[in-house]
């Protein structure tokens, strides 16, 4: 069964957090489990989209890790992240789209 866990993620936009203040994403430790149904719900400026960031791996977090499948053993923490992501658009193979 995969799943996906959140293993202490904090992220911080300033260079060096030195009070809660600085923290845009305070500690999380939440695990969603294949199959489940879940909301990321809270006001505006609460850390919504940042935690979403860092799972697609779009932020790299300020501590903590992700672990987006067990049994692999993939894990993204503050020291791993993706060098580059590449998105595909139609215009890049437009003969995909004609049937």
């Amino acid at each position: 069964m995969a799943k996906i866990t959140l293993d202490g993620i904090r992220h911080s936009y300033t260079g060096n957090p030195v009070s809660e203040q600085d923290w845009a994403l305070k500690r999380l430790d939440v695990v969603w489990s294949d199959g489940g149904a879940y909301a990321l719900l809270g006001p505006s400026g609460c850390g919504k989209s940042t935690v979403l960031n860092v799972v697609a791996g779009l932020h790299r977090a300020t501590s903590g890790g992700v672990v987006l499948d067990p049994w692999l053993g993939t894990v993204a923490t503050a020291a791993h992240r993706p060098e580059r992501i590449e998105t595909w658009t139609p215009d890049v193979m437009p003969s995909r789209l004609r049937r």
